[in-house]
């Protein structure tokens, strides 16, 4: 998605306004109203490719209770659609036709739990002295090798803080023995790395759960948290500050461009008290937008947009 200079937004209305650049009171106006064209910009489509987000698989209760806000996503602020299963990859994906949205999330009707499918957090319980903030919740991050006896062993980092990790590796006792996992836990703090290692027996496919077998100080344990997901279409939160100063962003939406500059001059012409002008400057802002919004229509053909309800679909499977 291509982005124009904000600059060239603030330059291109203050011309309009026939206002020289060098006036910090006026380019301070121009900021807001050009920022104020954004939002609303945002508000004409639920569409916008920027902040839509299709089949996206976001944690929820067992009981269905999708939040809004999850760590490492955007915020929900319109939910569209909520699947079972992965959508639009394949046919076939199992919809939930009934959610309602409540003060803390969009609550599921019929909601049938299924375990997140990747990044699952772990709990990591130990009192290893070396380390002992070491236990919490963890993510699976990918497995690693070489494998064990046929087994890939996964590796973990601290939700809570990223200078935490769990990680195996494969250390042989004798030459005519088995081999067996050294587990390394420890932070790592600019060029330091502290650790310690203690060895583990191969995990039970059972319950998922590693124990110490050396009688090291400490006995962790890696415990899977169940987890459970659904795979949602919505569109996000709109946080978006443009402008040229620090934590502002310099990039301009192209498709929103001309109607931030020519809404912007809306916004200042009624602002200084010119309404007749103002009315005519804002329908030449939307004329501009228009063709954008058709895009939207084109672009994704229907299979996203549209929702064919029947027997199969709305079936909480």
């Amino acid at each position: 998605m291509t982005t124009r200079p904000y600059a060239e937004c603030l330059a291109e209305t203050l011309a309009l306004c026939g206002i020289p650049d060098a006036n910090a009171v006026e380019v301070g106006r121009i900021k807001i109203f050009i920022n104020r064209r954004a939002r609303k910009a945002f508000s004409e489509s639920d569409y916008w490719p920027r902040f839509y987000h299709v089949g996206e698989e976001r944690v929820c209760s067992e009981a269905g209770l999708l939040p809004y806000a999850q760590e490492g996503k955007n915020t929900i602020k319109t939910c569209l659609r909520i699947h079972a299963t992965e959508p639009f990859a394949t046919c076939g994906a199992s919809e939930y036709r009934d959610f309602v949205a409540e003060n803390d999330g969009y609550q599921i009707q019929g909601y049938c739990p299924h375990l997140l499918s990747k990044n699952a957090p772990y709990q990591i319980s130990t009192n290893f002295f070396l380390i002992p903030a070491i236990q919490g919740r963890y993510e699976y991050a990918g497995d690693v090798g070489p494998a064990l006896n046929g087994d890939v062993f996964p590796f973990f980092r601290s939700t809570s803080n990223n200078d935490y990790y769990i990680y195996p590796s494969v250390i042989a006792i004798t030459p005519t023995s088995d081999s067996s996992v050294s587990w390394m836990l420890g932070s790592f703090s600019g060029p330091n790395w502290t650790s310690g290692a203690l060895s583990y027996d191969t995990p039970d496919a059972a319950n998922g759960n590693y124990t110490s077998s050396n009688g090291a100080a400490g006995t962790p344990t890696v415990t899977l948290i169940p987890t459970y997901s659904v795979f949602v279409t919505y569109r996000s939160v709109f946080s978006e500050k443009y402008g040229d100063a620090d934590g502002e962003n310099p990039d301009v939406p192209e498709e929103w461009f001309a109607y931030m500059s020519y809404g912007a001059y809306a916004d200042w012409l009624r602002s200084e008290g010119q309404q007749e002008k103002a009315q005519m400057a804002d329908v030449e802002a939307y004329d501009q937008l228009l063709p954008h919004l058709e895009d939207l229509d084109r672009q994704s053909g229907s299979l996203v947009h549209t929702r064919t309800v029947n027997h199969t679909n709305a079936q909480a499977r």
